[in-house]
């Protein structure tokens, strides 16, 4: 489940607006969610399911994304890490790498 960072408490500084802190606890009561989940980035989900596709022993495909994903140069790094075909956009501004 991608859980925004606003919706993650454990990262808002509570000294500075513990009001917040709280709305955002009683918002995460209030949709039944637990709290063990926290924000993740969506392309560590991402990788997450892929390695799950892995694991249930489906052969790779190539994977496309947007610059949302191919932005991140820790997904591309873990796509590399895994052998995985990949064709990403990247924003101008991006890192590049082999």
């Amino acid at each position: 489940m991608f859980l925004p960072e606003s919706w993650d408490d454990t990262r808002l500084d509570e000294t500075a607006d513990p009001a917040l802190a709280e709305q955002v606890r009683q918002r995460r009561a209030r949709a039944g969610i637990d709290d063990q989940v926290r924000h993740r980035e969506k392309w560590r989900l991402a990788l997450d399911m892929l390695d799950q596709l892995t694991d249930w022993g489906l052969p790779a495909r190539p994977l496309v994304a947007d610059a949302g994903n191919g932005d991140a140069t820790e997904f591309r790094l873990a796509l590399t890490d895994r052998d995985l075909p990949y064709v990403l956009a990247a924003s101008p501004t991006a890192t590049a790498h082999r």
